[in-house]
């Protein structure tokens, strides 16, 4: 990029300018740099490309798997996003409401069952498929989920599962 300079302020400079031309003397620019010379500069550089990089990737999910994959698995980005675990269930018919109801699997994920009985879905919007040595580390579990949570939308759930 060739406007790297434009966002690197140099205060000692900022200083030298804001000072009044009558006073611009030699003694007193050089206390000004001895001064500001622990701040030599702040380069809003990084910042600028940090703050890019968020607002161009959002809850989407090329974006999503993009970010996980460029934070986690740079090389192998192995990290996989899919849709919510669909749990098997059993359709059942209930004589008191006279219709088909679908209750849960033992042992299978959880199951939303409206409150007439019907069958609304997986409790899981997507799920985030990562590496074994990933999913044992714990505090990657707990960095994948905190910049998940950043990243998704708001109504949106998700559960963290092993890659097979």
């Amino acid at each position: 990029m060739q406007y790297n300079n434009i966002y690197r302020i140099v205060f000692v400079r900022i200083a030298v300018l804001l000072l009044p031309t009558f006073l611009r003397k030699q003694v007193l620019i050089a206390f000004l740099r001895a001064a500001y010379s622990q701040i030599d500069y702040i380069d809003f550089f990084n910042y600028r490309r940090t703050t890019n990089y968020r607002l161009t990737h959002n809850g989407q999910v090329c974006y999503l798997r993009a970010v996980l994959n460029d934070y986690f698995d740079l090389k192998l980005r192995r990290i996989e996003i899919g849709d919510g675990i669909e749990a098997q269930s059993v359709i059942i018919y209930w004589r008191e409401m006279e219709r088909l109801v679908g209750v849960p699997q033992r042992g299978t994920e959880a199951l939303l069952i409206g409150w007439r009985g019907t069958l609304v879905g997986s409790a899981y919007d997507f799920t985030v498929r990562v590496p074994q040595e990933l999913y044992a580390d714990s505090a990657a579990m707990i960095k994948i989920a905190a910049i998940t949570r950043e990243y998704k939308l708001a109504s949106k759930q998700f559960q963290i599962i092993p890659l097979n």
